[in-house]
C-alpha cells in the first residue's frame, strides 16, 4: 500500500500513479484502478484504490525515507503481520473488510 497527497490540479488517480513511481519505481496500470473506498475525515478526502497487476519486485526501487520493505502475501497473511504489528494499522484496518472481495476475484 503505498500513497501521498495530491498536487494541485491532480486527480486522486493522478496521484496514485506518481507516488508508485516516486515510492517504488513502478509504473501503474492506471486503467485498472478500481476506487475501494472514499472518506472525508475534516478536511481531507481519502481515496483508495485497488490495481490488480504483475509486478517485479525485483524490479522495485523503494524510496527509503517512505517504504522499508516490499512483498507479495494473501489476505490471511497480511492479517497475520498486522496482527503481530509490522503492518500500517491506519491503512489495513481502513481497508482490510472492502479488500478482501477484490483479492480474491
Amino acid at each position: 500500500m503505498t500513497g501521498g497527497s495530491v498536487i494541485k490540479g491532480e486527480s486522486s488517480r493522478q496521484t496514485i500513479e506518481r507516488e508508485a513511481m516516486e515510492e517504488l519505481g513502478i509504473k501503474l496500470n492506471i486503467e485498472k484502478a478500481q476506487l475501494l473506498k472514499r472518506i472525508k475525515s475534516d478536511n481531507v478526502w481519502i481515496d483508495t484504490y485497488f490495481i490488480k497487476q504483475d509486478i517485479d519486485l525485483q524490479k522495485i526501487k523503494m524510496q527509503e525515507e517512505e517504504i522499508c520493505d516490499v512483498k507479495w502475501a494473501t489476505y490471511d497473511e497480511i492479517e497475520q503481520i498486522f496482527q503481530e504489528g509490522k503492518f500500517m494499522c491506519n491503512r489495513w484496518e481502513f481497508v482490510r473488510d472492502t479488500i478482501k472481495d477484490f483479492i480474491e476475484s
